[in-house]
């Protein structure tokens, strides 16, 4: 290590720059000029992250992982089943728990970069399980698909990358073994939101996902500027009873009654700024917004792994990547 830092620069920035995140920071805790230095600028994209996720969860409130999860409708007593463990090829002994519901999950070992290398076909009962609700997915292709690029593009805002190629990849959509949840987009792409919703950052949001057994849909949220943050929000079925809907636009959501207690309100003026941006309000104003994922190929991972364990229970088979997931996320 003492000869490490009379390295060439460049070949430093190399070496360092192939290091995982976590012993990136290690290295820039070593306090030794010029690698502390080196280290700091390459962990960047880190020190935004934590920024953002700071930033959004002071703005939509705590993170609930445990929302449309599969796993948590598994359960405790589901995951410390033996058999279940043995499908996993993990001694019974194993001590597994549910991780608590806002928790954000350390998955830097996955080395997330939108190439969803970790998202693998499905085989034996899986694979008949997600082939069997083929014909009920409407694959986002076509107009809705475009719809969102152009009003991206329009509005200044850089979609992410991950986000991009799964919904271009009906392979990849596919891999998901629920029948339940429908992944598509919303047709007429970024929707405005109100500035009741975000606390007047001018933020825009587009359905990903419909989950036909709950009812809720769920929304990637975008902030404005070419590098804004971005996170996952779910949208619960039922509407505020408190809700004025008058000035509101009709929508088929607006049909049922809740307790919710979040009912963002929209106002003429929110409807004046969309409409200069050739944006459409978001459609359903008196629902309760969840915040339930900061990064959307980590929600994406995490709602996967989720739905494979869930399926393990009826003696589906194992995929690979499955007993690293668990080992990293349950085992105590």
């Amino acid at each position: 290590m003492a000869a490490f830092p009379r390295l060439p620069q460049e070949l430093i920035v190399e070496i360092l720059s192939h290091l995982p995140y976590g012993d990136l920071e290690n290295v820039a805790w070593t306090l030794m000029h010029p690698l502390t230095e080196i280290s700091i600028s390459l962990l960047e994209p880190v020190f935004k992250s934590r920024r953002d996720t700071k930033r959004l969860i002071g703005r939509f409130g705590p993170l609930d992982t445990h929302s449309l999860s599969s796993l948590a409708l598994l359960g405790q007593d589901g995951i410390e089943r033996p058999d279940f463990l043995d499908r996993l090829g993990l001694s019974p002994q194993t001590v597994v728990k549910l991780p608590p519901r806002n928790r954000l999950a350390n998955l830097d070992y996955m080395h997330l970069c939108g190439d969803f290398k970790w998202l693998k076909p499905l085989t034996g009962e899986l694979a008949e399980e997600a082939s069997a609700w083929d014909f009920a997915i409407p694959f986002a292709r076509g107009s809705s698909y475009d719809d969102l690029i152009s009003s991206a593009d329009r509005v200044g805002v850089t979609l992410p990358s991950a986000l991009l190629k799964f919904f271009q990849d009906e392979e990849l959509q596919k891999r998901f073994p629920s029948g339940g949840d429908i992944f598509s987009l919303r047709s007429g792409g970024l929707r405005k939101v109100p500035k009741s919703l975000d606390g007047g950052v001018g933020g825009y949001q587009i359905e990903i996902l419909h989950d036909h057994q709950s009812g809720h849909q769920v929304h990637l949220y975008i902030e404005p500027g070419s590098d804004g943050a971005s996170c996952v929000l779910m949208e619960s079925g039922e509407t505020y009873s408190g809700c004025d809907y008058s000035h509101q636009v009709e929508d088929e959501y607006f049909d049922g009654y809740g307790e919710n207690t979040h009912c963002p309100n929209i106002t003429e003026q929110d409807r004046k700024d969309a409409k200069k941006m050739g944006l459409e309000i978001i459609r359903s104003p008196c629902s309760e917004f969840t915040l339930i994922g900061l990064d959307f190929e980590a929600w994406l991972a995490e709602k996967w792994y989720g739905q494979v364990l869930f399926h393990l229970r009826s003696n589906a088979r194992t995929v690979p990547g499955l007993k690293e997931y668990v080992k990293q996320e349950l085992v105590l």
